[in-house]
């Protein structure tokens, strides 16, 4: 432990697991003291599952954030002691079903005031510490999510690809690029719809020529990300169509884009920056918040009708440019 301390945030990770496991093996001995036949890793899972069941196996990782096989194990230990009940979703059997069982439900009653007062020791550590821990670990888990630390590790090694990515203005010869890209990303996560098929299929008719310039990323010979800046007035411009190859994603090739949108937009005289995106876009939803954007409600001028649910932001161009 002397060593994880001197190693300071070298050692994070490891000293994190080491607080969660000192907190752990507390709370186990107390389930044990108590006679009550219960691990503290199981209490995401019972807790979620006290408030809704039954659950499928990936609804319950999503909501806990624990991978789809992290899930199946607690279940399956869970199970063995009698606590879970599983069975095949009627609508669809490739589903598991997973609720408590009736010992389930009643060791949970029992372990609900010990929760109770477990969380009050908890919030004193917390006052007692003169931090706000939960408030810092939910902005360094914001960052985490933008940009892990691979990527960020990554982007400071030589000969990283974002050393050699150069970006491009829009030119005729891109025009394939930038309908190619968009139509893979839209395939991935939604369909492609008319204002899209629209737009793509006449970028300079309706980005360009208007005002606006749609920019490209190019990394050894191939052109890997793209993104446009829209004109809607002389004061608001939007951010649109941004894709990036999925085999160069999670390399700051988004982001960078995404910059020289702002700077360009700034450039123009812009006041303010639009960009709507799908709160199932986590990384990029994440990204758009870390640049400044703030969630709006729809603008009244803003014409497009997509299907896909859609989230407006906007970026205050004032705020970052004297």
């Amino acid at each position: 432990m002397d060593l994880i301390k001197q190693l300071g945030t070298l050692a994070l990770a490891s000293r994190l697991r080491q607080l969660s496991e000192a907190l752990m093996q507390g709370v186990d001995r107390l389930y044990k003291e108590q006679k009550v036949t219960f691990h503290p890793r199981w209490f995401p899972v019972a807790y979620l599952l006290k408030q809704k069941s039954p659950m499928a196996v990936t609804e319950i990782a999503e909501a806990v954030g624990l991978t789809h096989p992290a899930v199946n194990q607690t279940a399956a230990q869970m199970t063995r002691h009698g606590l879970l009940l599983s069975r095949k979703d009627k609508k669809d059997e490739r589903r598991r079903l997973l609720s408590l069982s009736k010992k389930g439900q009643q060791t949970v009653a029992l372990l609900v005031p010990l929760w109770k007062i477990i969380q009050q020791c908890t919030d004193e550590m917390l006052i007692e510490s003169g931090h706000d821990f939960m408030k810092a670990i939910a902005n360094i888990e914001r960052q985490v999510e933008t940009k892990g630390m691979y990527e960020r590790v990554i982007g400071r090694m030589p000969g990283f690809t974002g050393n050699r990515v150069r970006f491009h203005e829009y030119r005729s010869t891109f025009k394939k690029y930038f309908r190619k890209l968009n139509y893979e990303w839209l395939a991935e996560y939604f369909e492609v719809e008319k204002d899209d098929e629209k737009i793509l299929s006449d970028p300079q008719r309706y980005i360009v020529k208007p005002g606006g310039q749609i920019f490209f990323a190019e990394y050894e010979g191939e052109i890997v990300g793209t993104a446009a800046l829209v004109k809607h007035s002389a004061r608001t411009y939007e951010i649109a169509k941004m894709a990036v190859t999925k085999k160069h994603r999670y390399r700051g090739i988004g982001a960078q884009l995404a910059r020289i949108a702002i700077d360009k937009a700034a450039a123009l005289g812009a006041g303010e920056l639009l960009v709507a995106t799908s709160l199932k876009l986590e990384a990029a939803t994440n990204l758009y918040r870390k640049l400044g954007f703030v969630e709006i409600d729809k603008p009244s001028f803003y014409v497009q009708k997509f299907k896909r649910p859609t989230v407006y932001m906007k970026l205050e161009i004032k705020k970052i440019v004297p």
